[in-house]
């Protein structure tokens, strides 16, 4: 704390503003006064143009009943976010979550894929169990070199279940883990029959050490990847309360912090989470958005962009100035998106694949026999009916790896 006295402001600014995303975030808890000054707009624009880091939003928008993407942002040059896109995957895809540059898609065979568009790489991971819908996803890298990541899923069953006189919610939890290269499925989240995701369209919001998602009965789902557990604790009930306001609720993550925005016909107003421990909000700021209303019809609020500027149908900061952005089509989920321009390692860690080598060895040596034997067995089957090699494949499977690898 010494060094961040003795520091002068426009010094700790211009290193600041030369720093990566994940020495950023490091540094945003050191100081409540950097915190603040690393989310103001002037500070971000700098950013992005010193540390060539691209910031925006990935718009997913639903064109003739095919989810297509479009990115959008404010502080980075329009030359170099135009060619930003998921065209490198050849073919359609659906994001489902976003985190620190990375994206977690599905395409139209329902094969999930990590990708970073900045440099258009990408890699196919195992998929969950897709036997119920997903109700929603989410993704937190937890490192950046060497990468590591989680990707937490959440689905339900159609049907809740009868306990006690009472019906229940089953949601299924699902963590993949880059480490380990595998899906872990946690014990089932139970709630109550009539509280469910409120909308999987909704984005998740990241912010003091958990995820936070907003349930249909105004509750707050958290979930804390470090630990695998999970919490519910409500709404501040002043933003339940309609009191002129015109939108619904909205999650959103404000200077580190979880919020809830709410809009009206002059203000939008916001709550901070100022005490996580006790769960204790307070009412900080009404943006005045007259201006904004008087120029669109039933503007929402979607998403902050930084501390000073908030995402609308339309970018809106809080000295009342727009900066409209074209749509082709109307916003189906936002993802807000930073990333530098740096190269990853998406790939399967070396450890999981020696790990894997070396399983299929030893079933080679414990089994050589059994393999010869097999061997001659199926010969003489050659003329056999087709029914009789459905009943054979799982053995004709083992025979055709074991010949391939030798």
């Amino acid at each position: 704390m010494a060094l961040v006295k003795k520091l002068p402001d426009d010094a700790v600014f211009e290193i600041l503003t030369r720093s990566s995303l994940e020495t950023l975030g490091r540094c945003r808890s050191i100081s409540k006064e950097w915190n603040r000054v690393t989310y103001e707009s002037t500070f971000h624009q700098l950013l992005c143009q010193r540390s060539n880091i691209v910031s925006g939003f990935f718009i997913q928008s639903l064109v003739n009943s095919q989810l297509s993407s479009t990115f959008v942002s404010l502080d980075t040059d329009a030359s170099s976010t135009s060619a930003l896109s998921l065209d490198f995957l050849k073919v359609p895809v659906q994001i489902e979550a976003a985190n620190q540059g990375l994206l977690v898609c599905v395409n139209q065979n329902n094969r999930y894929l990590v990708c970073k568009p900045t440099t258009k790489q990408w890699v196919k991971i195992p998929n969950p169990k897709t036997k119920y819908p997903t109700a929603s996803t989410a993704l937190l890298v937890l490192k950046s070199n060497p990468l590591k990541y989680k990707i937490i899923r959440f689905s339900q069953a159609k049907k809740p279940v009868k306990r006690k006189s009472e019906f229940w919610r089953h949601v299924r939890c699902e963590i993949f883990n880059s480490t380990t290269w595998a899906w872990k499925r946690l014990k089932d989240v139970i709630l109550p029959c009539k509280t469910f995701f409120a909308n999987k369209e909704d984005s998740v919001v990241a912010a003091n050490g958990g995820l936070h998602w907003l349930l249909s009965d105004n509750q707050v789902f958290a979930f804390y990847e470090d630990a695998e557990n999970w919490e519910m604790f409500s709404l501040p009930p002043s933003a339940v309360d309609n009191g002129g306001h015109k939108s619904k609720p909205l999650l959103a993550e404000y200077q580190g912090r979880l919020a809830v925005i709410r809009s009206g016909e002059e203000f939008m107003d916001m709550w901070v989470m100022e005490d996580y421990g006790r769960k204790l909000w307070s009412a900080t700021r009404a943006w005045n958005i007259k201006k904004l209303c008087g120029e669109e019809i039933y503007p929402s609020p979607l998403a902050f962009h930084n501390g000073d500027a908030a995402l609308f149908m339309a970018a809106f900061d809080k000295e009342g100035k727009s900066h409209k952005i074209r749509l082709q089509y109307h916003p189906h989920q936002i993802f807000k998106f930073q990333s530098d321009m740096e190269e990853v390692n998406l790939e399967k860690p070396d450890r999981v694949l020696k790990l894997q080598a070396k399983s299929e060895e030893v079933n080679m040596e414990n089994h050589p026999e059994d393999i010869r034997g097999l061997t001659k067995f199926l010969l003489p089957l050659k003329g056999f009916k087709p029914y009789l090699f459905v009943f054979l494949a799982p053995m004709l499977g083992v025979l055709y790896r074991c010949c391939s690898d030798a």
